[in-house]
């Protein structure tokens, strides 16, 4: 048409060059906290399913049970797979990781198509390109961890969901099992329920509009058959979710309330905030890192699209959309609930955020149409987009969980606000080679002693050969060195005066800012 290639082609191109990018990158990012527990739990997993019994279950699914396991599973299966492979460079760490690059093929590609279907096909390029490209995602979209995934996954069942309603049956089965494996990662996609229940109720009162207008029946026979577009979503995910958790299968109903109930009674996270140390980080936590952390270039056209969401384009689409996208945040915002870990809680948020970007986007370059100025508003706006990714991305690599935005000052600026300079330990990886050099030195990890993921990582490290064997940690009071990731949240009275008195032996920086400090040991 036109000579221009079909959506379906440009989607599926997009989605290969975003994969690529990502598998090109997969070993520059260190091994976060979590990502260890995943991919020890997920080898035992593995473990069972190579020869399965009912009479083994317990032994080998109970690791790790507080998170569902299909990430897991997959993670440890790409590991297994192509961590064997010798003409592959690299560690066994880009094996493993390389499982989220199904989900990014998938996002890319389902993001594009919602966006393209509403805004047309340049601005659906941009939206897509605008959420691949933010920092602290596209940091995310490198690791073994259930965050991206889930975004993934929450953001196909809704965009499925949503044609369904149009096109019938087959796509709300779709989303249905899709949702039951949303359920599979995290318990948070529980609440992929809320959006799909407004979607079903925005398509009903269309439909009862029209129905009335045509005089069908009683409000009650109208609206029978449109229940059955529910019945669905409450019916096929829990099936996915019991029948493919083998540690379900035994005491179901016991484990699902141990389980919900491991989530609803959290243990507290503190957070390091605005300068301030909280056990539970205030309300507008997220609404501020939101505003801290995504780049100007996809921020100030989204505050147009949020002022024009009720008067430009499709008002029905443009709503569902705006929903979906503060949804999550203003979610995690609720009084009590915890909130740590920068935008990692509300990931979600972030496909439906750039796509009210893109309507804003599409409002302001139609404004120059009129006057012969669009081509060169349009130029001005991809060299800003590609000078923005340089510098919020390429300049950061691989340290983009650390990226504060142009209003902040960029990481410095945020450092001086008072906020934490890291949260996950990917960082660590830049100590590796100092640590090597001073092998007959003994350490000690200091986040260590306040949850023992820490120390998954460098055993991961050790395993892949990136850590010298010789390497010893050890406890504060007999190590020579410390290692201390500036995490101020978790730093006690003696951490803080090593970061704030004591001058590091060895660092890793970005820009200025200071992500882990190695120091001498004043025992």
């Amino acid at each position: 048409m036109n000579g221009y290639p079909s959506k379906r082609t440009i989607a599926l191109c997009l989605s290969l060059v975003c994969c690529a990018v990502v598998a090109l990158t997969l070993d520059d990012y260190g091994i976060t906290w979590d990502e260890g527990s995943y991919v020890i739990a997920g080898r035992t997993y593995l473990q069972w399913l190579d020869s399965p019994s009912i009479e083994t279950i317990d032994r080998f699914w109970s690791l790790n049970h507080e998170h569902p396991p299909l990430v897991k599973v997959m993670v440890a299966a790409t590991g297994r797979l192509f961590g064997s492979i010798p003409f592959l460079p690299g560690s066994e760490i880009p094996a493993f990781r390389s499982a989220i690059l199904i989900f990014v093929f998938v996002l890319t590609y389902a993001l594009f198509s919602f966006a393209s279907e509403l805004y047309g096909r340049g601005i659906g390029i941009l939206v897509a390109l605008s959420f691949f490209f933010l920092p602290r995602v596209f940091f995310h979209s490198h690791l073994a961890a259930l965050d991206y995934p889930l975004t993934a996954l929450w953001f196909l069942v809704v965009y499925l969901y949503w044609k369904g309603m149009e096109r019938g049956w087959g796509w709300i089965v779709s989303a249905s099992v899709l949702l039951g494996l949303a359920l599979l990662i995290k318990l948070t996609a529980l609440f992929i329920y809320i959006p799909l229940v407004l979607c079903w109720i925005m398509a009903t009162h269309e439909r009862f509009k029209q129905q009335r207008e045509v005089g069908k029946g009683s409000w009650l026979k109208r609206l029978v058959p449109q229940l059955w577009r529910l019945v669905p979503l409450f019916f096929i995910p829990p099936l996915v979710f019991v029948g493919l958790w083998p540690w379900l299968w035994e005491n179901t109903l016991e484990r699902l309330v141990q389980y919900v109930a491991f989530h609803a009674d959290h243990f507290t996270i503190p957070v390091f905030y605005l300068g301030r140390e909280y056990v539970v980080a205030p309300w507008h936590y997220p609404l501020v890192f939101l505003s801290a952390t995504v780049p100007l270039i996809v921020l100030a056209p989204l505050l147009v699209g949020i002022y024009k969401s009720a008067s430009f384009g499709n008002r029905k689409a443009n709503t569902f959309i705006l929903f979906n996208a503060f949804f999550p945040v203003l979610l995690l915002s609720l009084p009590g609930v915890p909130k740590y870990d920068g935008v990692r809680l509300f990931l979600p948020s972030f496909p439906f955020l750039c796509m009210v970007s893109g309507l804003g986007l599409k409002y302001l370059l139609q404004r120059f149409r009129g006057g012969g100025l669009l081509k060169s508003a349009a130029g001005l706006y991809l060299f800003l987009f590609v000078l923005s990714v340089y510098v919020s991305v390429i300049r950061t690599h691989p340290y983009q969980s650390s990226y504060f935005n142009e209003v902040m000052g960029g990481t410095v600026g945020a450092s001086m606000k008072g906020f934490e300079h890291e949260y996950w330990g990917s960082s660590y990886l830049g100590t590796l080679g100092w640590l090597n050099r001073n092998s007959s030195k003994s350490f000690w990890l200091a986040m260590a002693d306040i949850d023992p993921k820490a120390r998954f990582p460098f055993d991961l490290y050790r395993e892949a050969g990136l850590l010298d064997g010789k390497v010893r940690f050890t406890s504060r009071d007999k190590a020579d060195y410390v290692i201390l990731l500036i995490r101020q949240g978790f730093f006690d009275r003696e951490m803080w005066n090593w970061f704030l008195n004591e001058t590091p032996v060895f660092s890793v920086r970005l820009s200025d800012t200071l992500l882990v400090g190695i120091y001498r040991n004043r025992k």
